[in-house]
């Protein structure tokens, strides 16, 4: 149920891999966990944000 993997940035990490099995699939753990901010940038130009304005929020300390 709880699976290591080695995380490229923090190092190997706990995480809880599919509890439900079938038979005719192979689930679980495809990737590490993102490290808080890593996606803020894309998700905000997805929203619309231009990129000196994502800037100014992350200087400012708004998101991460």
């Amino acid at each position: 149920m709880v699976k290591e993997i080695n995380h490229p940035t923090c190092g190997p990490i706990k995480l809880v891999n599919t509890p439900v099995k079938f038979s005719e699939s192979t689930p679980g753990i495809r990737s590490p966990p993102p490290t808080l901010g890593q996606h803020t940038g894309e998700v905000l130009k997805e929203l619309g944000y231009a990129e000196t304005e994502v800037e100014e929020l992350k200087r400012l300390a708004v998101v991460a």
